[in-house]
């Protein structure tokens, strides 16, 4: 922060004032700091609305709204999913179940023609033919 003040003096022009050392110094902090710092906006020190701050800010909304969406994209496909998979067990199931319909009734016959319970009388009629 010294150093920023003292360039401004060797410059000729008049000591910068301790916010804007403050806010050039955090701007230039790295990760954790960004160029509208969040503290300085909240202490009202800096009042960020050049565009470079605000073209951020946008950009950072956008890009949270663009994944918003995206998630509740996906998340409609994830219920049509559901819906569509909650129709196919429902549909595999009653095809599972006449088929077994078939399978005894088939049964049930092959028994009669075997001789089982009435089968004596259709032996006989096949046996006639």
């Amino acid at each position: 922060m010294e150093a920023l003040r003292a360039e401004a003096v060797a410059a000729g022009t008049p000591p910068l004032p301790s916010a804007q050392v403050v806010s050039k110094v955090l701007s230039q902090g790295g990760s954790n700091s960004c160029s509208c710092g969040t503290f300085l906006k909240n202490t009202g020190i800096l009042n960020c609305s050049s565009k470079s701050c605000l073209s951020g800010e946008d950009a950072l909304c956008s890009q949270l709204v663009a994944e918003v969406e995206g998630s509740a994209a996906l998340q409609e496909q994830i219920e049509v999913m559901k819906k569509d998979n909650a129709q196919t067990r429902a549909a595999f199931l009653k095809m599972k179940l006449d088929q077994e319909e078939v399978i005894r009734r088939c049964r049930i016959e092959d028994y009669r023609l075997k001789g089982g319970i009435g089968g004596s009388k259709l032996k006989a009629q096949h046996q006639r033919i």
